[in-house]
């Protein structure tokens, strides 16, 4: 005896026609007469070959990793959680239809997406391990071409701006740190845009040792240079580098362009050295505050220290307004750091110079 259409939706409904059922006796504990009549229910749908399934449809079933479907496309749905073949009967079909809705929704496409330099660079610290330093600084561990696991670089926020990964690259300028007895301290702060200023600043080698840490780190910073510099093939490696042309025959001077520059930008770390020159000076140039007080961004103030062999990552300066009082704290911090000694030849041109 049929029990009639299973309705599906509004608009889909399996006529009794194609549904089977076979009637068996219920298996597990039983009552007086549970195991002794046939009160359970097989129900059998052929789902390849319904005429009443959209073909989209029969897709997505067909598709289902269910252990009741069988190879031919046959699902078969087994009732016997209550005493009467009615109830049973009626589980079977709410069973059956449960099934087919659930096909009815269509998936979203799925759209193919890259994850973020970012996300990678969590990955594989995850993997590694965060450990600290005995500063209490967490450190990112990477290794090198000395297998040493110790702390050489902090972690990278995921505000900073970083540049495409480069496994090779970064491999090796942790080797170069490390081979050179440097390291990186201190923590980087987890802001998209700052005025980065590092000193002090005496000698070709702090490019050198800075270039490596930047590259270790996948830190992308930008600075301004001479537009004259960028002729072929200078040119596109200084862009990549993350040097931005100055030009000069724009009534706009350097200030008004480095802050264009940050204003215009979703994150930017713009880098400047305040003593302007390699040489000893009593004055810092003030440019880097009125650069970061005009643009609202903070000023992050790292140094190098040789006699440690030490860049350090100092504290955020959020500038005032008072110039002169600003610039006394950021050279009160900088009092205790130390520039590399001038070799003797340096030395000696000095004081010919003098």
């Amino acid at each position: 005896m049929g029990n009639g259409p299973v309705t599906i939706s509004a608009h889909l409904t399996i006529p009794d026609t194609e549904l089977v059922e076979r009637f068996v006796r219920a298996s597990g504990a039983g009552g007086q007469n549970v195991n002794k009549v046939s009160t359970a229910v097989e129900l059998r749908f052929d789902v390849a070959g319904s005429p009443s399934l959209p073909e989209p449809l029969r897709a997505r079933l067909l598709a289902r990793r269910d252990r009741r479907m069988t190879g031919e496309g046959v699902l078969v749905i087994d009732a016997q959680r209550f005493r009467t073949q009615d109830r049973n009967r009626e589980d079977a079909r709410d069973r059956l239809a449960a099934f087919i809705q659930a096909g009815l929704s269509v998936p979203k496409a799925r759209v193919a997406t890259k994850p973020t330099y970012g996300s990678k660079l969590r990955r594989l610290d995850a993997k590694r391990g965060a450990r600290r330093s005995s500063a209490g600084a967490p450190h990112a561990i990477g290794s090198d071409c000395l297998n040493n696991r110790s702390p050489l670089l902090p972690v990278v926020p995921p505000n900073m701006p970083q540049v495409k990964p480069n496994r090779f690259l970064r491999w090796l300028a942790r080797c170069t740190l490390r081979l050179g007895g440097w390291k990186v301290t201190g923590t980087l702060p987890d802001v998209p845009k700052v005025v980065f200023i590092i000193a002090p600043h005496s000698s070709n080698w702090d490019g050198f040792w800075g270039m490596a840490a930047k590259i270790a780190l996948g830190m992308q910073v930008k600075v301004l240079g001479k537009a004259s510099l960028f002729w072929w093939p200078l040119g596109p490696l200084l862009r990549k580098l993350g040097v931005i042309p100055l030009d000069r025959s724009s009534p706009q001077g350097t200030v008004e362009q480095a802050v264009s520059l940050i204003r215009g930008s979703d994150r930017l770390w713009y880098a400047i050295t305040p003593e302007g020159t390699r040489k000893a000076v009593q004055h810092w140039k003030a440019g880097f505050l009125k650069i970061a007080r005009m643009a609202d961004v903070p000023v992050l103030a790292a140094y190098f220290h040789y006699p440690e062999k030490t860049i350090g990552i100092g504290p955020l300066f959020h500038p005032t307004g008072n110039d002169v009082a600003d610039m006394a704290a950021i050279r009160e911090y900088y009092r205790p750091w130390q520039a590399r000694p001038a070799a003797p030849s340096e030395r000696r041109r000095a004081g010919r110079a003098g």
